[in-house]
């Protein structure tokens, strides 16, 4: 999920900030949703959800530059009533980047791209969903029994980054990264 180490992109603003509405019907449905980059340096988003097949962005990875901001169109493809109460979100994956005019798809595609402009650690931003009538505001934020629970932030330095970051890190700290020169030894007898 998210770590509790401070963020680092905090010139970010989001609009609606927590969550978007969506009517539980068979009909396709789409909510405009912001990001506004007011830090120094582009920024890099891929979007996610908990149901691709469900939901899905358009655009789905874009660049923002420094100073500007864009919508997306979060979409829900639809669904008929029934069953168990949804619990969805989309979370975008955000990190500052350095300039450039590749295209975001293939800088999140190719490893190499991203090694080479990421900058810092990754970012994520939840945006809930509320299917109206059928889920309440804030679900996210209460027990299965309805009760209120801690408030969950929900944009952060993405945990999972972190502890990739972190492990690297140790790694190096502890050597892991030497190169050792070793000589084998020849099949057959050592003592030969």
């Amino acid at each position: 999920m998210l770590s509790n180490r401070p963020i680092t992109l905090r010139n970010l603003r989001f609009n609606p900030l927590d969550s978007v509405t969506f009517r539980m019907e068979p009909r396709r449905q789409k909510v405009p949703y912001e990001i506004q980059n007011d830090e120094d340096v582009d920024i890099i988003v891929k979007w996610k959800s908990t149901r691709a097949r469900t939901f899905n962005t358009q655009p789905n990875y874009a660049i923002i530059r420094s100073k500007t901001k864009m919508t997306f169109q979060l979409v829900f493809k639809g669904m008929e009533r029934g069953g168990n109460t949804p619990a969805d979100r989309f979370t975008a994956v955000i990190s500052a980047i350095k300039p450039t005019d590749q295209p975001a798809k293939q800088i999140w595609k190719l490893h190499e791209l991203r090694s080479e402009l990421l900058i810092g650690l990754k970012h994520k931003k939840f945006v809930f969903v509320i299917f109206e009538g059928v889920n309440e505001p804030e679900w996210w934020n209460r027990s299965v029994l309805g009760e209120d629970e801690p408030i969950l932030p929900n944009f952060g330095i993405d945990k999972d980054d972190e502890e990739d970051a972190e492990l690297q890190n140790n790694a190096m700290r502890a050597g892991a990264y030497q190169h050792v020169n070793l000589q084998l030894d020849p099949p057959g007898d050592p003592n030969q």
